[in-house]
């Protein structure tokens, strides 16, 4: 799944999250993006019957090619084979083999979350999902 998110917010406190291969009482890979120029890529799975779910690290990092306030940002999150990758506004922030969960299908998703501002005003002008 090549699966790309086009937004823009006006506060710099949120977070964009981009899921793949969700597979229900499974999990899921998410990539969550905030506009302060962070990301972190999770496997997050179902636990207790599917109430409740556990976040699993995979990878983080900064990237100062988010662009903050009302900027329009271009995320691009790949899930090809065993490989997730991440990229910003056209430049890889990172790409990562998962040997470990190996989720191999699934339907895809995109989420925004707010922390402690509100109101939060996010606006996903284009999504495109395609084939790598």
């Amino acid at each position: 799944i090549h699966f790309v998110v086009k937004s823009s917010c006006s506060v710099n406190n949120n977070n964009v999250s981009i899921i793949c291969r969700y597979t229900p009482d499974v999990g899921w890979y998410e990539f969550n993006i905030a506009n302060n120029g962070l990301y972190n890529i999770y496997y997050a799975e179902y636990r207790e019957q599917g109430t409740k779910v556990r976040y699993n690290f995979i990878a983080n990092g900064g990237s100062n090619k988010i662009r903050t306030g009302k900027e329009t940002n271009a995320y691009v999150a790949t899930c090809d084979g065993r490989t997730l990758t991440l990229e910003i506004n056209g430049f890889e922030a990172n790409s990562i083999d998962d040997n470990q969960y190996v989720l191999r299908e699934g339907a895809v998703g995109v989420a925004v979350a707010s922390f402690n501002v509100l109101p939060v005003n996010v606006e996903i002008d284009q999504i495109t999902i395609s084939e790598p």
